[in-house]
């Protein structure tokens, strides 16, 4: 058994290697070991000009592309499908996130080490289980190193954090150490470290529900669903790729996969329904004149949508009114504000382009009969309401339009 040598030495070790993965110069080995994940740093450097619902249906693409691959046996196909989704996984996770920070934080930087952690706890497993692991000594050597570095990063970390979760964040540092000691002194073996990972995994999640009392952003689903299900989604596709690379069982491999984009569905279900807007009717605002002639701000309304969107939202109005056509020429889209419409509606007599004779106008009910219509859309949803007329219910001078159609997600 390899010697893991003196703890202190060990975490120096672990620190020195965690620092270079941070600063992404450990570049992944696709026909050797397991691919690592580059940083978030070096892949928000990188980045993808698609957004994250673009993102999500590219690592289904990806996804696709493995199991075609694992079915023909392709290695050279598998790997850079793999290595392309585990670009896109990190891209898909930094914008889940989406820069939110708990306890003086980004929230990726908490995420990163506990799956890291994960990662290679799942590796030392798999060393020590499959009699087919490539270098079982060295694997699990390593993969143990790298994960007291991700630990020791956490515990860094967690200073910040109130009493209850410094102690865990110190705990999981412990647990992983001993871990070490074990190795060190040949008595690691499979139960042991099957014992020890369910344990680190309830002080993970623990910790996780900790952070989630931080997570503030307003809609979204919590900090610890998100870890978890990335977490189950990348431990699904690593296993994948054990039994596709190191024991050759494409069957297996393919079983996995399809779990791992049953997954990936999943958490996008999730995301969709935490970025939903949630418009309100259009609000109406008329401002008759209150002297002769009506130039603006008079014989003017202003439409408003509240659309409540977790996310940056565009808005495009449009009017239609085809029993007096002219009479849209006042209407300007997007003003004040992106979020408003103004319409300069004044008779013809009156300095505007618009002919309040005739059936094209009541003055007692909705002013100008014509459909103003905005849609609202984010980066994964777009969502429709309207306005009939001009001003409110019985010529009064506000009013609500009709109840927004349901909002239909952009991927499909």
């Amino acid at each position: 058994m390899t010697s893991l040598g003196a703890v202190g030495r060990l975490q120096v070790a672990c620190a020195t290697l965690f620092a270079a993965l941070a600063l992404g110069i450990v570049a992944p080995d696709v026909d050797g070991q397991r691919l690592r994940l580059h940083s978030f740093a070096q892949a928000s450097a990188t980045g993808y000009s698609a957004d994250l619902f673009r993102d999500l249906r590219d690592l289904n693409d990806s996804l696709e592309a493995m199991i075609t691959a694992a079915r023909g046996r392709h290695r050279n196909d598998y790997a850079a499908a793999l290595h392309k989704a585990y670009g896109l996984e990190i891209e898909v996770t930094r914008k889940a996130f989406n820069r939110t920070v708990l306890f003086g934080s980004q929230a990726e930087s908490w995420f990163e080490p506990l799956r890291t952690i994960d990662a290679e706890l799942g590796d030392a497993a798999y060393a020590l289980y499959s009699p087919s692991a490539p270098h079982p000594t060295q694997s699990l050597f390593s993969a143990l190193k790298r994960a007291i570095g991700s630990a020791h990063l956490l515990a860094f970390m967690g200073g910040k954090l109130p009493e209850h979760g410094q102690r865990l964040s110190e705990e999981i540092v412990d647990k992983l150490v001993g871990l070490g000691h074990r190795l060190h002194k040949g008595t690691l073996n499979a139960g042991h470290l099957r014992d020890e990972r369910i344990k680190i995994e309830q002080l993970k999640s623990e910790l996780a529900a900790d952070l989630n009392r931080d997570w503030k952003r307003r809609g979204l689903p919590d900090f610890k669903e998100i870890y978890e299900s990335f977490g189950e989604f990348h431990a699904t596709i690593n296993l994948a790729h054990s039994f596709f690379v190191y024991d050759h069982d494409s069957h297996h491999a393919i079983v996995q996969l399809k779990r791992a984009r049953s997954m990936k569905e999943k958490l996008e279900r999730m995301l969709l329904v935490a970025t939903r807007p949630s418009p309100e009717p259009i609000r109406a605002v008329f401002t008759p004149s209150q002297v002769p002639g009506c130039s603006p701000p008079a014989c003017t309304t202003v439409y408003t949508e509240d659309a409540n969107s977790p996310t940056p939202a565009s808005y495009e109005w449009s009017v239609e009114f085809t029993a007096d056509p002219q009479c849209g020429a006042g209407f300007q889209a997007n003003r004040p504000a992106p979020n408003q419409a103004t319409w300069y509606h004044a008779d013809e007599s009156e300095g505007g382009t618009c002919n309040h004779g005739g059936t094209a106008y009541d003055a007692q009910g909705r002013g100008h009969p014509a459909t103003v219509k905005v849609v609202v859309t984010n980066e994964a949803w777009t969502c429709t309401a309207t306005y009939f007329g001009t001003q409110g219910d019985n010529g009064s001078t506000t009013g609500d339009g009709a109840q927004p159609e349901p909002c239909q997600h952009r991927f499909k």
